[in-house]
């Protein structure tokens, strides 16, 4: 998707923690074939935005998490841009990982429609032009 929809930049006034440089230090599947360094973070927290709001903090405390509009979810979204099962955040190879689940609307990062990525502190990752998942990690 040459020019998707999303934002490419935060639309926050006042982020909940500082945001990483851009895109130095990424690390996805599809870029290069590593995904980051050796153990996950300790403390890694996603906040879900909608609308420029930060509406929900969602610890990483497992291995993998789903996200999606239906209950059950891990992280539940009940918004109509949102699919049953959207996303799944996992931790993989030592680091964090957004991956698509095969939703209508897909996943974006830096402004570009991902299958998955990995992520560092104060990434976003689009689930759809108004809703993002924000991450902090410790």
């Amino acid at each position: 998707m040459a020019n998707a929809p999303y934002p490419s930049t935060p639309n926050m006034t006042q982020p909940p923690f500082a945001p990483r440089t851009p895109s130095k230090g990424l690390l996805s599947q599809s870029q290069s074939g590593l995904l980051g360094p050796a153990t996950p973070p300790a403390t890694a927290t996603a906040y879900i935005e909608i609308d420029g709001k930060i509406i929900q903090e969602v610890r990483l405390d497992r291995p993998a998490l789903t996200v999606g509009r239906q209950d059950g979810r891990d992280v539940q979204i009940k918004h109509q841009s949102v699919s049953r099962t959207h996303a799944k955040i996992v931790s993989e190879n030592g680091t964090w990982v957004v991956e698509d689940a095969g939703s209508v609307n897909g996943i974006v990062f830096n402004g570009h429609r991902v299958q998955r990525t990995a992520v560092n502190n104060g990434d976003r990752v689009y689930i759809a032009p108004n809703i993002a998942l924000i991450f902090k990690l410790a």
